[in-house]
């Protein structure tokens, strides 16, 4: 298990911002080949909105507020994957079973990432997320 220590975007002249003014989240991979990621804005649990969970009446102000997370669960596959005395690299696809967006369900995405020192860096290779580095350190709980 990993938690997010840092997404940025990166913009056309190579500057980084934090995304959406900072995010927090887990990244979960298990041994046999699955994944799960859950992102949101960071503090997104505190709230003083009392939300209830399947229903058809919520108000507009709680709806654009549930819009901060982003999670799917899936499998996944090294697609390669290179290693030296001091990091690892490669490339990991992602095939996502549910999402919280259903125009991503079943959608298969590519990361390349960077291993080192307790410290996995992501990145999209599809060009639309292209700009997005995500840093994750290793859970403390593992």
């Amino acid at each position: 298990m990993w938690e997010l220590v840092e997404m940025n975007l990166l913009d056309s002249t190579a500057h980084e911002t934090p995304f959406k003014g900072g995010m927090q989240g887990v990244l979960l991979y298990s041994q046999d080949g699955h994944v799960a990621l859950h992102l949101s804005y960071a503090d997104y649990q505190i709230t003083d909105l009392s939300i209830r969970n399947f229903t058809d009446t919520l108000s507009r102000e709680k709806l654009e507020y549930l819009t901060g997370t982003y999670h799917y669960i899936g499998d996944y596959e090294l697609l390669e994957m290179e290693a030296d005395r001091e990091k690892t690299t490669g490339t990991i696809q992602h095939t996502r079973r549910v999402h919280s967006n259903p125009n991503d369900w079943g959608k298969v995405v590519e990361r390349s990432f960077e291993y080192r020192n307790d410290t996995l860096r992501m990145r999209p290779v599809e060009a639309v997320n292209s700009g997005i580095r995500l840093a994750w350190v290793r859970s403390r709980d593992n």
